[in-house]
């Protein structure tokens, strides 16, 4: 069981170390395939909490303990203990390397997570930007319009007002890739910013928890893909319903449904019955699988061809 505590420290030393923490990264990898759910002290050196331009930088890792925000393992949250302040502009930053292609070749790169915000709307708010050179150049990938048609947001999150909890997120950047000219090894900066105005409202802001960065070129066993397979909900926690189209089940093939999880392991195998070639939707039972983001397959065993989607379960 995850350790439930609060890093009981200085709030400027607590941003100085981590930063610190941050900028050293001597013999830990930050290639661009991995999950940071703020637990894991192996992350801690993609986190960059900036606290030279803001000494009172309000971002805190550590366990929620607020009126409305509350958890049990640490997130990165405004103040783990007291509303945010008016007037301030808080940023952190999480730092990758591109390494498997991913980026180069326009194929996967993803960056999903969890939100929650608690916020006067539009006036006090959150920001997500991206930097393909290091911090040379930035994208603000909620808003932006010079590059939103190679920003391919499937859970777009909304980081102002009230989400009523924790909500999901996912975004596709691979097509940044060519535009930008990003390559293996390339520095990649994802920033995260809330800024709030002059009107105290005594409201508990912003936290993220559970982010997942993926890199790489190569499909998990996918050979071509003819269809995309829409699944509903998504979010899902019980049952799953896929929206099957009919040029796809043929009654003289044989499918086989499979799922794998963000690491491309194999978590869930079923050959679809006969008896369903006829309808156009598969429901799937997923109450076993783990809270996270999974890639489905429906795979025609005569000659490889994959259809494939993606969705997330709660």
């Amino acid at each position: 069981m995850k350790k439930n505590y609060i890093i009981k420290m200085s709030r400027n030393f607590l941003l100085i170390a981590f930063t610190m923490i941050g900028l050293s990264s001597v013999g830990q990898s930050l290639y661009d395939n991995y999950i940071l759910n703020f637990d894991d002290t192996s992350r801690y050196n993609h986190i960059l909490i900036d606290s030279f331009s803001n000494p009172n930088n309000i971002w805190q890792l550590g366990v929620a303990n607020k009126s409305v925000f509350s958890s049990v393992n640490n997130v990165m949250i405004t103040d783990t203990q007291n509303p945010y302040p008016t007037n301030d502009t808080s940023i952190f930053i999480i730092k990758n390397v591109a390494c498997c292609s991913g980026f180069v070749e326009a194929h996967t790169v993803t960056f999903n997570g969890l939100y929650s915000i608690q916020s006067d709307t539009i006036t006090d708010f959150g920001m997500i930007e991206f930097s393909p050179n290091n911090g040379g150049t930035w994208i603000n990938l909620l808003t932006d319009t010079a590059y939103f048609s190679y920003i391919d947001w499937t859970l777009k999150p909304v980081l102002t007002g009230n989400s009523g909890g924790w909500k999901n997120f996912y975004c596709r950047l691979a097509q940044l890739g060519p535009l930008l000219n990003i390559q293996n090894d390339d520095t990649i900066l994802y920033r995260f910013t809330f800024i709030s105005d002059s009107i105290q409202t005594n409201k508990d802001g912003l936290m993220f928890d559970d982010f997942e960065f993926m890199d790489f070129t190569e499909d998990i066993h996918e050979l071509k893909s003819n269809f995309s397979l829409p699944t509903f909900p998504n979010p899902a926690s019980n049952i799953l319903s896929i929206s099957i189209p009919m040029e796809l089940l043929q009654s003289s093939k044989k499918y086989s449904l499979k799922i794998y999880n963000i690491l491309g392991l194999l978590v869930q195998e079923s050959d679809i019955p006969k008896a369903v070639y006829d309808k156009s939707s598969l429901s799937i039972n997923i109450n076993d699988l783990k809270t996270g983001l999974f890639f489905i397959q429906i795979v025609d065993m005569e000659n490889n061809d994959v259809s494939s989607s993606i969705f997330i379960k709660e």
